[in-house]
This record gives C-alpha cells, sequence and structure tokens, in this order.
C-alpha cells in the first residue's frame, strides 16, 4: 500500500514542479520581452534629442556663417534677424 502511495505523490511532486518552473519561466520572459523594449525606446529618444540639439547647431553654425558674409551695410537688420 505504501509502495503504491510514493509514485503518485512523486508524480504529483514533479508535476506542481514544472509548473512552477513554467510560470517563472513565464514570468522571466515577460520580464525580459519589457526591459528590452523600454531599453529601444529610451534609446531611440536619445538618439533623436541627440540629433536634433545637432541639426540646432548646425543650422545656427550654418546662419552665422551667412551673417558673417554679409556687406556691413546689411549688418543691423541680420542681428535683428538672429535674435528674432
Amino acid at each position: 500500500m505504501i509502495g503504491s502511495r510514493i509514485p503518485r505523490l512523486l508524480f504529483y511532486a514533479v508535476t506542481l514542479g514544472v509548473l512552477g518552473a513554467a510560470v517563472m519561466l513565464t514570468l522571466f520572459f515577460g520580464q525580459y520581452r519589457w526591459l528590452a523594449s523600454q531599453l529601444v525606446s529610451a534609446s531611440y529618444d536619445e538618439h533623436r534629442t541627440l540629433l536634433e540639439a545637432s541639426f540646432e547647431r548646425r543650422a545656427r553654425a550654418e546662419l552665422h556663417a551667412i551673417v558673417d558674409q554679409l556687406p556691413a551695410e546689411f549688418a543691423p537688420l541680420a542681428v535683428v534677424v538672429l535674435h528674432v
């Protein structure tokens, strides 16, 4: 009688262990996917911000180069346009 109970309890314990492991692995995988998507979106936002700042710097440098090439009689007008 005791011999027939041990395999049944062993089967239940193994089944419970497999189910617990499956739940844990599913949670870990879900966390991994969520964190990976957060890293990608944060990296994209940071890269986008850096690109915008680079564009602004380049555009401002080009405007200053154009202003430096203007004749002297246009200088007051150019300063007003740049500050606006």
